[in-house]
């Protein structure tokens, strides 16, 4: 019997397992480089969700489909960093960017304070932005 989802969907739409498999398609080899795409916003995002799911349900599946995110975090953790001053206003932000990942690792690791250390560095940049020198952002207004 197909599910809830599937029965509400038109023909020729994608249901929820169809995304998760093009999502997997597209982690595979990918970077987020803080390049402004919508591409990348859409991996951040989807990093992002994988591992608050992860650390809230707790559930193996969830484990298993952030192991496969490994890679994107591990190397947007060594290399974002590096690019947190840069101020483009296209797309996420380097720290946005580091943010969306602190969820995976710290299930990936089991690491609850690598997301305490997350929010005071957050805290720390917003604080350098907000400076007289600093733009002020259209949040801030």
């Amino acid at each position: 019997m197909p599910s809830r989802v599937t029965q509400t969907l038109k023909p020729g739409k994608k249901t929820a397992l169809d995304l998760r498999k093009e999502l997997l398609a597209h982690i595979k080899g990918a970077e987020l480089s803080a390049d402004g795409s919508a591409e990348e916003a859409w991996l951040a995002f989807s990093t992002l969700h994988v591992g608050l799911a992860g650390l809230l349900l707790k559930e193996s599946s969830h484990q298993s489909l952030a192991n496969q995110f490994e890679g994107l975090v591990y190397i947007a953790i060594k290399t974002l960093p590096a690019k947190l001053e840069q101020a483009d206003e296209d797309g996420l932000s380097p720290l946005a960017l580091l943010a969306c990942c602190a969820p995976p690792l710290a299930m990936l690791q089991n690491d609850q304070d690598l997301l305490e250390n997350t929010g005071k560095r957050s805290a720390h940049t917003k604080a350098i932005n907000t400076t007289p020198s600093a733009k002020p952002c259209a949040s801030s207004l």
